[in-house]
């Protein structure tokens, strides 16, 4: 690695919290790191902000749903404004090449106007962590409409920084394909490099380790409609109609959840089901259950689950999006109809009653793990592709 080069990771979200793109982003940092590599990670939170600063944020927030866009767009400007200038500081008086990794097509937009700024000679890459775009997402979230203003500009968002980026990374060949039928002029800028995760060696328990196993099943993800957390305690209860009572853990916070507790009390399940809220590094909580269960109906290539890969925990999930990337049919995990609940739980009562499957498919996930997904193999792609000729794994 050449001295002149530095690796900025750049997100609009804060440096610490629970989700798959705060994940990856601080995962790139600390193998760039421990490669040798001199990188850094910016957000608009890296300081304090001014009184006036915080006062207009405020305000915004509470006229959100007033004027929705009005504030959306305020409140953007804000944290593009905060972000452009810790970048701006970082590139000030820099000499030598600067690699720019984006989390979001906003965060690649603000970095190359500031390094534009700054005359600097950089790399631009910026990788999509959503499913299909970013405008799609928020809108199955709930948070805006279809052709509306805020779907627009994610979607014009999006084009340019297609047009302005040296490369974009996928996680998934599933959103390869996508992004590359959108934007067919700038296909050949988009790259597939799979997610990568790197557990602490405690939680990896499958091929001799021994954990305390506190659940049946567990859950990582916030809780929203797309989410479909709801599909799991339906399958619980199924199972348990049947005569089997299986404990859950549902890691995360989100909209959903007040739905999701007086759904547990309805079906009469409060005492196999916990949440824990959101939950830093929720990922060391795999290795204490003994399968995954996962319920999304849209997926690009979830960290979540790669991380029960590599705990060595077999993983029950819907064939939605990357995930037949992550898994296959009976050997990694156990594909379920996320539209049959009583189909799910007869899968997984029957895998359950089989303890050999369950470990079997155990030690398949933690190999699948180390081949694709771990930091040797997709991580060091990650860097040879951001760095290209300045990095040697």
């Amino acid at each position: 690695m050449k001295e002149s080069t530095k690796l900025i990771v750049l997100s609009h979200m804060r440096p610490k919290g629970d989700s798959g793109v705060q994940t990856h982003a601080l995962q790139v940092l600390a193998l760039a790191q421990a490669r040798g590599v001199e990188s850094v990670l910016r957000t608009p939170y890296d300081r304090q902000r001014t009184a006036f600063s915080r006062a207009q944020s405020q305000l915004l927030k509470r006229v959100r749903n007033v004027a929705p866009y009005f504030a959306e767009s305020r409140l953007w400007a804000l944290d593009d404004a905060e972000l452009a200038r810790g970048l701006g500081q970082e590139l000030s008086g820099r000499e030598g090449t600067v690699v720019l990794y984006a989390q979001s097509p906003r965060s690649a937009l603000v970095a190359k106007e500031a390094a534009s700024r700054a005359g600097i000679t950089h790399r631009l890459v910026w990788t999509a962590h959503f499913n299909v775009s970013e405008a799609t997402e928020a809108v199955n979230r709930g948070s805006i409409e279809v052709n509306s203003f805020g779907y627009r500009r994610r979607e014009r968002d999006e084009a340019k920084a297609m047009e302005i980026a040296d490369a974009v990374t996928t996680p998934s060949l599933f959103l390869r394909d996508i992004l590359c039928t959108r934007h067919l002029d700038f296909a050949d800028k988009v790259v597939h490099v799979p997610n990568f995760v790197n557990l602490p060696e405690t939680a990896h328990s499958a091929d001799g380790g021994v954990v305390e196993v506190r659940w049946d099943l567990i859950s990582i993800g916030s809780l929203e409609r797309r989410k479909n957390q709801a599909f799991l305690l339906d399958v619980l209860y199924e199972a348990k109609k049947l005569g089997h009572s299986y404990s859950l853990n549902l890691v995360g916070d989100g909209p959903d959840r007040e739905l999701l507790e007086g759904k547990v009390d309805h079906l009469q399940l409060r005492d196999q089901v916990t949440f824990s809220g959101a939950v830093l590094d929720a990922g060391t909580l795999i290795a204490h259950a003994r399968a995954f269960v996962h319920s999304s109906l849209q997926e690009n290539l979830p960290i979540a689950i790669i991380e029960a890969l590599a705990a060595g925990r077999p993983v029950f999930a819907g064939a939605v999006g990357g995930i037949p990337e992550l898994i296959s049919d009976d050997i990694e995990g156990f594909i379920w109809p996320l539209e049959d609940p009583k189909s799910a739980a007869q899968i997984l009562i029957n895998i359950f009653n089989t303890s050999d499957r369950l470990s079997s498919s155990g030690l398949a996930a933690r190999r699948r793990f180390r081949k694709n997904f771990s930091p040797e193999a997709a991580g060091n792609r990650l860097l040879s592709t951001l760095l290209g000729a300045h990095y040697a794994s």
